[in-house]
C-alpha cells in the first residue's frame, strides 16, 4: 500500500500446512501488512513492514517543533493509548514490548518478535496520531507471543515515516532517541470483586421434607490458588431462592491474583445425616475445573460493573439428585 493510497483490504494469498516463503514488493514510503489466521478465522499472527530508506533516512519529524517528543502515553489494564505528533504528515507504527528494543546502528530499533505484545498502525498520513493498542493475538493457537497483561512493565517504540521513506522514532517521552535507553511504564493492576448473588434450588433431593443445603463458592485465582467461602441454606425448599445475605461469599482479588485467568464454581451438598441409610446428595455448578470469568479488553470496555454469570449444576454423588443454579456477580476495575 503506497503512502497516499486509501487503506487496502486484506486478501487471502493461500492456505499453508507448513512453513512457506512469500515475497511481495513494498514501495518506498508504503506499508505491507501480513496477517496469519487459524483455520477457524481467528487472528494468530500479524506483521507490518514499512518501506523505509535503509540508511541515512532519519529525519527529526518527532522533535523538529519542540525539544522533546510530543508524546502522551495513557495505559489502562488491557490497553495502552498513545498520542504522538510529527512536524509533517506521516504514517506511524507503534509497538509495545516486554523487553527493551534493540538499536541497530543507522536503522530504526526493533523488538525481538517474541517480545511484542501489541502493534498499531495509522490508516493515513497525519500530523497527529492517536492509536489504541490491545493484544489482538488471544487465540489459543498463538505461539511465541508475550500477552499484554495488567500490572505489566512495557517498553514502546513509535516509528513515523513520510512518503519518501524518511523516518524518525521515539522510545522515551522526555527526550529524543537514542539519547538514553528506552523507558518503560506500567499498565494498571486489575481488581476483581465477586460474590454469589443468587442461589435457586431446582430440586432439594428430599421428597418428604425440606433439604439442608451447604454450599461452597470456589474461586481459583491467576496464581492457581484456590479460595473458598461457605454458605448454609437451612431449610432449603425446591423452587425457592436463597433469602439470606450474600456477604459471606464476597471476595476480592487484585494484583497477581487477578492478572490472568480467574475461574469460579459452586459446590452444593444436601445433608441427609440421621436419615438411616440415606446418603448426602452432592452437585457442582460450573465445569469441574471452574468457569473462567470474562475480562473485556479495550479503553471503553475493560471496566465491568455487576456482570452476572449463571452456573447450572450437575449431579456428582449421592442416591438422589440435587439440582440448583448459582448467579455469580462480579465487577472489574483497574488502578
Amino acid at each position: 500500500m503506497k503512502f497516499k493510497d486509501p487503506p487496502a483490504r486484506f486478501q487471502q494469498i493461500g492456505l499453508y500446512s507448513s512453513t512457506a516463503s512469500v515475497e511481495r514488493p513494498v514501495p518506498l514510503g508504503g506499508l505491507y501488512q501480513a496477517r496469519l489466521l487459524s483455520s477457524g478465522g481467528n487472528l494468530i499472527g500479524e506483521l507490518s513492514f514499512p518501506g523505509l530508506k535503509p540508511k541515512g533516512g532519519r529525519a527529526n519529524f518527532c522533535t523538529r517543533c519542540a525539544e522533546v517528543p510530543q508524546v502522551e502515553i495513557t495505559p489502562g489494564g488491557t490497553f495502552v493509548s498513545v498520542v504522538c505528533a510529527t512536524s509533517v504528515p506521516t504514517r506511524a507504527r507503534i509497538q509495545l514490548g516486554v523487553n527493551p528494543p534493540t538499536e541497530r546502528g543507522d536503522e530504526f530499533p526493533a523488538f525481538a518478535p517474541e517480545d511484542v505484545v501489541a502493534t498499531a498502525v495509522s490508516d493515513e498520513p497525519k500530523l497527529m496520531h492517536k492509536l489504541e493498542l490491545v493484544d489482538r493475538l488471544r487465540d489459543p493457537e498463538t505461539g511465541g507471543h508475550a500477552p499484554l497483561q495488567p500490572g505489566q512493565e512495557l517498553f514502546f517504540v513509535i516509528l513515523a515515516w513520510d512518503e519518501l521513506g524518511n523516518w524518525d522514532y521515539v522510545w522515551d517521552p522526555e527526550r529524543p532517541a537514542p539519547g538514553n535507553d528506552a523507558t518503560s511504564f506500567m499498565t494498571k493492576t486489575r481488581t476483581v470483586d465477586l460474590r454469589i448473588k443468587r442461589l435457586f434450588c431446582i430440586d432439594d433431593s428430599d421428597s418428604a421434607t425440606f433439604g439442608d443445603g451447604y454450599f461452597e463458592f470456589i474461586v481459583v485465582d491467576s496464581t492457581g490458588f484456590e479460595h473458598g467461602k461457605t454458605l448454609d441454606w437451612v431449610p432449603m425448599e425446591t423452587g425457592t431462592d436463597h433469602a439470606g445475605p450474600a456477604a459471606p461469599t464476597e471476595m476480592r482479588l487484585s494484583g497477581d491474583k487477578a492478572k490472568d485467568s480467574v475461574t469460579v464454581r459452586v459446590f452444593g451438598s444436601e445433608d441427609d445425616q440421621g436419615l438411616g441409610f440415606d446418603y448426602d446428595d452432592e452437585a457442582l455448578a460450573g465445569p469441574d475445573h471452574g468457569e473462567p470469568l470474562t475480562f473485556p479488553v479495550g479503553q471503553a470496555r475493560e471496566l465491568v460493573r455487576n456482570m452476572v454469570l449463571t452456573l447450572n449444576s450437575h449431579f456428582t454423588s449421592g442416591d438422589d439428585v440435587l439440582r440448583f443454579f448459582a448467579d455469580i456477580e462480579y465487577s472489574v476495575t483497574y488502578n
